[in-house]
C-alpha cells in the first residue's frame, strides 16, 4: 500500500509563455559560488500566485531572489475551490556549466495522509482475498493495481483497477474486493491511494531481477527517442533505484535510496517516463513489479535514434 502522489504538487507549473528556469545570479556565476534555496509556498487559490516563505538557505541573498521570482509565475491549476495548499520546492545552483536543479514539489499534507492509510481496513477483516481455486486450476497468475480515492470515514472508496488483458479475471475479482475497504480514521481532505495485489502459484517466481541503469535502459523505448545523456558522477553516485513499473498504463514511480539529491531528477524523469519494448508474456510478468536499478558512476551519452 502506498500514498499516491499529490495531484496538486504534479500539477504545480507556469504558464506556458512564462515557463523558464530560475536565472543563476551573474555575480555568484561569475565567481563560481554554489547556492542551495528550500521554500515552502502556500496557495490559496488555483489561479492566485503563492505566498513564499524561505525554509533554508545556502549562499546570499541573490539565490533567494532567483527562487522568488521563478516561483511568483507558478500556479496549482487543480486545486479545488475553497481549499489551500502548501507545497516544498528546492533548489540547487551549481556555478560550473550546468543547469539549475530542482526537484519535484512536496505536499507537506502527504505526512498527515500517510499516517491516515495506516487505519485502513477491509469489512472482511482478510487481510486479502482468496484465490479463486478455478483460477489457481488455471494457472493464472499477475499482479493487479488497485487506484483508490477516500473521501469520508465510512464509504468504500472510489476503486480503478489495472492489470494486463491476460489478468483481467483477477482484476475484476479486486475490483469487487477493494469495495470492502474503509478508512474509519479519515478527516479533511480526499485521499489517494495504490496497492498492489500479486497472485502468485507457490513455488514460482515473475518479475524483475536486479538491474544495472544500462540494462534497463536498453529496453526502454525512449532510449531511441531521446537517447540516455546522463553524467551520474555528478548526481552523488553510485546509488539505487527503485522503478515501480506501471506502464503502458501510468507513468513509473521512481524512488530513491538513500539521501535525496536533485541533481538526480532529470535521470528519475527519465525513468518515469520508460515503458520496455517487450513481448506481451514479458510485459505481463513485470508489470505492477518494483525493478531494482543501480545507478553506477559513468558518463552516459547515448544520442537518440534522430541524431544519428
Amino acid at each position: 500500500m502506498e500514498l499516491a502522489p499529490s495531484a496538486v504538487a504534479a500539477c504545480l507549473a507556469a504558464p506556458p509563455n512564462e515557463a523558464g528556469k530560475p536565472e543563476y545570479p551573474f555575480v555568484a556565476y561569475k565567481a563560481g559560488t554554489p547556492g542551495r534555496v528550500l521554500v515552502e509556498l502556500h496557495f490559496t487559490g488555483a489561479d492566485l500566485r503563492p505566498e513564499v516563505t524561505v525554509l533554508t538557505r545556502d549562499g546570499d541573498s541573490s539565490f533567494e531572489d532567483a527562487v522568488r521570482e521563478h516561483v511568483r509565475r507558478l500556479r496549482v491549476p487543480c486545486l479545488p475551490a475553497g481549499q489551500q495548499a502548501r507545497l516544498r520546492q528546492e533548489y540547487v545552483f551549481q556555478a560550473d556549466g550546468r543547469p539549475v536543479f530542482w526537484g519535484p514539489a512536496m505536499d507537506t499534507a502527504d505526512a498527515g495522509r500517510a499516517t491516515m492509510l495506516r487505519c485502513m481496513k477491509h469489512l472482511s477483516g482478510k487481510p486479502s482475498p482468496d484465490y479463486p481455486r478455478e483460477l489457481l486450476r488455471q494457472g493464472l497468475q499477475g499482479r493487479v493495481l488497485a487506484l483508490m480515492r477516500f473521501v469520508n470515514d465510512d464509504q468504500a472508496p472510489q476503486v480503478k483497477v489495472l492489470t494486463p488483458r491476460s489478468s483481467r479475471a483477477l482484476g475484476t475479482l479486486i475490483e469487487e474486493w477493494a469495495q470492502g475497504y474503509r478508512l474509519p480514521c479519515h478527516t479533511g481532505v480526499s485521499i489517494n491511494t495504490t496497492v498492489v495485489f500479486k497472485f502468485r502459484i507457490e513455488g514460482e517466481a515473475y518479475g524483475f531481477k536486479p538491474l544495472s541503469l544500462l540494462e534497463f535502459a536498453a529496453r526502454a523505448k525512449n532510449l531511441k527517442t531521446e537517447g540516455l545523456q546522463f553524467d551520474t558522477r555528478n548526481m552523488g553516485c553510485p546509488f539505487d533505484v527503485k522503478v515501480h513499473y506501471h506502464q503502458p498504463f501510468l507513468a513509473n514511480w521512481v524512488g530513491v535510496q538513500g539521501v535525496a539529491d536533485v541533481r538526480r531528477q532529470p535521470l528519475v524523469d527519465w525513468l518515469t517516463r520508460a515503458e520496455l519494448d517487450l513481448s506481451p508474456r514479458q510485459a505481463d510478468a513485470v508489470f505492477a513489479d518494483i525493478a531494482d536499478v543501480h545507478v553506477p558512476c559513468a558518463d552516459f551519452a547515448i544520442p537518440p535514434e534522430t541524431a544519428k
